[in-house]
């Protein structure tokens, strides 16, 4: 979090990170807990115990209407354009067995580098908000630590 100015951090809404899977700088739209960890890690470092902040994915969700809508990494077309060999494919199923009492349905997306079998991006809506989020929290932690569990199985 520091700058190239000593004794002076930048961190929040206002600052400028890594993203994960492109390597290079970028700015997330403002959402709270990207602030308050780069806070956290600013702090921290002004306070003399020191801490790197690793960047992100840029994850983010909302709601329109009914349908909740979660994006982390990114698209194809922004795969693409960073020089990834991108490819997708997108799935929508129940959110529990057909037998089981409730549920609904949920889409999910996901964007690889064919090359080398990393998720490079995720979308996922549905109608369950805590569904959606567990799915696409998942996805990202996946795509910070390196985006590869496709390499198991083929």
């Amino acid at each position: 979090m520091r700058t190239s100015i000593d004794n002076v951090y930048a961190a929040g809404d206002v600052a400028e990170t890594k993203n994960l899977i492109t390597g290079k700088p970028y700015w997330h739209p403002p959402f709270g807990t990207t602030a308050n960890k780069m806070g956290f890690v600013a702090g921290s470092n002004i306070a003399g115990k020191p801490m790197a902040f690793p960047g992100v994915v840029g994850t983010s969700m909302t709601r329109f209407m009914n349908l909740y809508i979660a994006s982390a990494g990114l698209t194809t077309q922004e795969a693409i354009r960073h020089g990834f060999k991108a490819r997708s494919a997108a799935i929508t199923a129940r959110t529990k067995a057909r037998y089981y009492p409730g549920g609904g349905y949920v889409t999910i997306k996901l964007i690889i580098d064919e090359d080398n079998m990393r998720i490079l991006g995720a979308q996922v809506l549905g109608d369950d908000g805590s569904y959606v989020l567990g799915k696409i929290d998942t996805l990202a932690a996946l795509m910070a630590k390196g985006g590869q569990p496709l390499r198991t199985y083929l």
